[in-house]
């Protein structure tokens, strides 16, 4: 008795003798898959599929009427703000391309167009790929370690920890770098991301914390920097808000112009009534002794104070009499 031939070649011995308008009804209903519908069943014409999953994907949609094509805008505008991007943020198309999510050649299509294939920069752009690179800009949180960022956030809270007494080793100890460097850092236009974000991190835990002076040399430090401080015009961390002392354009608010006795008694009441210290630890806040404190506050109360004359807010320290430039640097 003869053998049965196998289901494998069963099939294919049938697929061979199917006559050719079989043949054209199997091939549409495997193409029909990819998007059709039911009365694409029924058409007589040839559907050909697509060779890619989007357009297998858009073929689908539009069968089933849900099709809505992304609007294209002016590619004009998100071309200038790339280049802003990588002149001043001093950012390449790849870290962009990793902080937005916009495919590297889509960003490279924009900027440059196809110069290998002959092609222009991009006329227009999709309008979510628009949205998205025109709403970013980078925060120093996000900025990768080496990108350069502008020095004058991080040359200011320096200059404020200095007037606290804060030594430069001390201050580049605390950051991981050291003096030699920090102190190049701080003197050029620009610093890399990584330190300015070590300075601020520092700053934001010490702006208003005096320096230690447990040891003599302590002391003699203390005293040194603060003289060096005031010398050069360096202001303290209260004469900046935390939005301005980024801004090369803003100047620290230095309060009125009050006798130093007035100062020390207002700071003085402050720290007390709202941070509950006591008058040695104020003292030590404010850089005196508790004798000089009680002296100052002595003086200030037995002064008659002028009519209408309006003093700063209590609370501020103040800087100096006179107001140098508080970007000046020591020679």
């Amino acid at each position: 008795m003869t053998p049965l031939p196998s289901t494998r070649y069963r099939m294919r011995h049938r697929t061979g003798k199917e006559s050719a308008a079989a043949q054209g009804n199997r091939r549409r209903r495997v193409t029909i898959t990819y998007g059709g519908t039911a009365a694409d069943l029924r058409d007589p014409r040839t559907v050909v599929p697509a060779k890619t999953v989007y357009g297998r994907y858009r073929n689908q949609l539009i069968a089933y009427a849900q099709w809505s094509p992304q609007p294209k805008v002016n590619a004009e505008p998100v071309r200038a703000h790339l280049l802003r991007l990588q002149q001043e943020a001093q950012l390449g198309l790849p870290a962009i391309s990793s902080m937005t999510g916009v495919g590297f050649a889509t960003l490279q299509n924009i900027v440059i167009g196809k110069p290998y294939r002959g092609k222009p920069p991009a006329q227009t752009v999709l309008k979510s790929t628009a949205d998205k690179l025109l709403g970013f800009w980078p925060t120093l949180d996000r900025l990768p370690g080496r990108v350069p960022v502008d020095a004058t956030g991080t040359r200011r809270r320096v200059q404020a920890l200095m007037r606290q007494g804060w030594s430069m080793p001390r201050i580049a100890a605390q950051i991981g770098s050291s003096r030699e460097a920090l102190s190049r850092m701080i003197q050029r236009r620009t610093v890399i991301a990584r330190i300015a974000r070590a300075v601020r991190d520092v700053y934001d835990e010490l702006w208003d914390v005096p320096a230690p002076a447990r040891t003599a040399a302590d002391v003699r430090s203390v005293n040194r920097t603060k003289a060096l401080a005031v010398r050069c015009g360096y202001v303290t961390g209260m004469a900046w808000d935390d939005d301005t002392i980024d801004d090369p354009n803003a100047r620290p608010d230095l309060g009125a112009r009050v006798s130093r006795d007035q100062a020390l008694s207002e700071d003085s009441d402050w720290l007390m009534t709202t941070q509950g210290l006591t008058v040695e630890q104020a003292a030590e806040r404010l850089g005196v002794t508790r004798d000089y404190l009680d002296k100052a506050r002595s003086r200030h109360q037995r002064r008659p104070d002028p009519a209408g004359r309006r003093h700063a807010p209590a609370g501020r320290l103040r800087g100096p009499a006179r107001s140098p430039s508080p970007e000046g640097r020591p020679a």
